[in-house]
């Protein structure tokens, strides 16, 4: 009996040195493992960042204390030379990656105006923004390559990273991004079309007040009837020139002008609506269209929105011009509605016309498109700047505007209004 239990207990003894053994040789393997977990974290932090270095464009990355994180390579393009020399830039970036935070970006952006937007958005925690800057050549002085001259235009945007990427605390990457060469070829083919609209404007009005004498006393000055036809032909396309000249110029006025420079004041849409009503009667009989404004909610008829008049009546008109163009036969039906929203205040002109293909929506609000293809000489048509007035129209007061369609069922174009333009309710 002595000699059983002596036995077993150095069999349990043996079992212990062993699960001893084993267990060091665990621990071992789980110090090992945590060495490599940290280096192979410390190579995920560096990679990351070489992931950034690739991106064409100058990125920063900076926590809410406005720290720099990262910054890009390129940077040194943006900023002076002397002071930001490749060789410094490596230096910065080694120190970060390291992780010692410290260098402010203001050290690195010396442009206020930049710098007051970036950290604006980071305060507001934004998850993401953008915003053009055009810079005036003394600003520009800090950013632009020693070629340049002048204005500058730039693009910065600013998003929150996610969670999975910077798990320690917040953090904000800045995308800057120059325009200039774009936005110089943009601002010459707008000052072209303003000028090129402008000089036309009286000569084509003296052209067709001539036409129309002739056409309207056509014999006192020997017109035959083939003469005549030929006289209304040409006043039919000069009416056409001069509206196409007249949106041109409206269209020059809506890029052009600034928030500032709008006449704000109580406008009530039903009013807009009745106004329009008046303006396309012709084409309303003729079509024998169906209009009616309509308001869903707690939004009455009398809803009143700030703004400008004029931008306003533009807006409303070429969106029912435009419905009753496209859709010439038919039982047509234009409504105008009004709702609220997600705390937006909606505004929509919806027609039950052709529709408009999926392929067309994403160009329809660019200058000079057409949805009709089928054009002939014999056949006239708009100039395809309607709907481009109506998006700058919009842009001027913080708005957008959102276009749905279902071919032959139903279009809707839905504006969505800022809340500095919003509207008042009355009873």
């Amino acid at each position: 009996m002595i000699w059983s239990v002596i036995l077993l207990s150095l069999i349990l003894a043996g079992i212990a040195i062993q699960l001893k053994a084993k267990l060091k040789r665990l621990r071992a393997e789980n110090r090992e493992l945590k060495i490599l977990d940290t280096e192979n974290k410390e190579q995920l932090h560096s990679q990351k960042f070489n992931c950034l270095d690739a991106f064409p464009e100058v990125i920063l990355v900076v926590n809410k204390s406005l720290q720099l994180v990262y910054i890009h390579p390129l940077a040194q393009l943006l900023f002076s030379q002397s002071e930001w020399s490749a060789e410094k830039l490596v230096d910065i970036k080694q120190t970060l990656i390291e992780g010692k935070v410290g260098i402010g970006i203001k050290e690195v952006i010396l442009v206020s105006e930049f710098m007051q937007w970036i950290e604006e958005q980071i305060q507001q925690e934004v998850e993401h923004c953008e915003k053009d800057f055009v810079l005036s050549a003394q600003a520009s002085s800090w950013l632009k390559s020693e070629g340049a001259d002048g204005e500058t235009a730039w693009l910065l945007r600013v998003a929150k990273l996610p969670e999975y990427l910077m798990k320690q605390e917040d953090y904000y990457l800045v995308h800057i991004h120059e325009k200039t060469e774009d936005w110089r070829l943009q601002q010459t083919r707008q000052d072209f079309i303003a000028h090129a609209s402008h000089e036309l404007k009286t000569p084509l009005t003296i052209l067709l007040g001539y036409l129309e004498i002739l056409t309207e006393n056509g014999s006192n000055y020997g017109v035959n009837k083939q003469g005549k036809e030929l006289l209304d032909t040409a006043y039919q396309q000069g009416e056409k020139l001069q509206l196409l000249t007249q949106q041109m110029l409206n269209l020059s006025k809506f890029e052009s002008s600034k928030e500032s420079m709008l006449t704000i004041e109580d406008i009530k849409i039903k009013d807009i609506f009745e106004q329009v009503q008046k303006d396309l009667q012709s084409l309303i009989k003729k079509q024998d269209v169906k209009l009616s404004f309509t308001t869903e909610g707690n939004i009455t008829k009398n809803i009143t929105i700030k703004g400008d008049n004029f931008y306003w009546q533009q807006i409303i008109y070429n969106l029912f011009e435009n419905a009753l163009k496209q859709n010439k036969t038919g039982a047509l039906k234009i409504e105008l509605n009004v709702k609220e929203e997600d705390e937006h205040l909606i505004i929509s002109v919806i027609d039950n016309g052709v529709g408009i293909s999926s392929m067309d929506v994403p160009y329809i609000f660019n200058r000079f498109y057409s949805v009709d293809k089928n054009y002939t000489g014999t056949k006239l048509r708009g100039a395809g700047l309607g709907l481009s007035i109506v998006k700058r129209a919009l842009l001027a007061h913080n708005a957008h505007i959102e276009v749905e369609s279902i071919p032959g069922e139903r279009t809707a174009f839905m504006i969505y209004l800022d809340n500095k333009f919003k509207a008042t309710k009355e009873d």
